[in-house]
């Protein structure tokens, strides 16, 4: 029995193993039917043209001076200074000082002049659109604007006041007593809000109290006294360009104005280059004329030149 059994199982295995080794691949292929082969096919996808970036803007650097005239200013330093703003190659210019002397100038300087509603001379060759309000529109090459005003409160200067008060402990009293007929002048612009940037040129005749403290030191006549103006304009998020240019007033004070007594020498910055959505790069003082120092009293002025770039 068992040689059958071993028979049997001999016969399975080798049924078995013949089996594997003769059922090929190629065996399968003829008993499995092919699937069909899917046709190849082109997928398409829409073209969309590749957007082309926008051409930026350059940043068009404007240059701007506000040159207070002296008083009393002769014809031959009037002349002086046409002269220069005429070659300055300034963008605009502000001028601010007396009725007469701003009428001579206006009469003679090459560029295109413009009247404020105040009575004072703005003149530009670029184009400027005067409108019914105080904000002059000025349009650059590129096609960018901005707004511009000029305001010159110095006819109303306090410093007159002060010199002729000798107690000055009367001082903050004298300067609160004229602040408001003061910041009514400037009130049209603590009150603007448009987009469009707007660039103020101001001869205050009145210093910024953060000069005023840092530097009191170097000053005998200053006794702790607000100066509200310039702070106002801060409050009303206009840039100070000059303390945004020179940080520290003790290395670069920007005197504007210097006044020579027999008793006292003020020197003060007065005049002032504000801006709101306009940035200031640079901005330097020059003087005007070259003073009579030595006759008392003397009067020197400064002009105040900027650069600005509208972001």
């Amino acid at each position: 029995m068992t040689k059958k059994v071993l028979s049997l199982l001999g016969l399975c295995c080798l049924f078995l193993f013949s089996s594997c080794m003769t059922y090929t691949y190629q065996d399968a292929k003829k008993i499995i039917p092919e699937e069909p082969q899917a046709a190849a096919t082109e997928i398409l996808i829409p073209s969309t043209p590749t957007p082309e970036p926008e051409e930026k803007q350059d940043l068009r650097p404007i240059e701007v001076a506000l040159i207070p005239l002296p008083c009393n200013a002769e014809k031959t330093l009037l002349d002086t200074i046409i002269k220069e703003a005429d070659e300055g190659g300034y963008d605009l210019i502000g001028f601010t000082g007396e009725t007469e002397a701003l009428v001579y100038v206006a009469s003679l300087v090459k560029t295109p002049v413009y009247w404020t509603q105040q009575g004072k001379v703005i003149t530009s060759p670029l184009s400027i659109t005067q409108t019914s309000g105080e904000f002059p529109l000025v349009t650059l090459e590129n096609g960018q604007e901005f707004r511009v005003t000029l305001v010159d409160i110095q006819e109303t200067t306090v410093f007159q006041a002060l010199r002729a008060e000798s107690d000055q402990s009367r001082w903050e009293s004298i300067i609160a007593k004229e602040h408001p007929s003061r910041e009514q002048a400037i009130q049209p612009i603590l009150a603007y809000e448009a987009e469009t940037p707007l660039l103020v040129l101001a001869s205050l005749g009145e210093p910024s109290a953060a000069d005023w403290f840092e530097t009191a030191a170097d000053h005998p006549y200053r006794i702790p006294v607000s100066w509200p103006i310039v702070e106002n304009l801060l409050v009303h998020r206009f840039l100070d360009s000059w303390r945004m240019t020179h940080y520290q007033a003790a290395s670069a004070p920007g005197i504007t104005w210097e006044l020579g007594t027999e008793t006292m020498t003020y020197t003060e910055r007065v005049d002032f280059l504000f801006s709101k959505g306009l940035l200031p790069i640079r901005t330097t003082t020059i003087d005007i004329g070259e003073g009579q120092k030595e006759r008392l009293p003397y009067e020197q002025r400064s002009a105040l030149t900027g650069t600005f770039i509208i972001p």
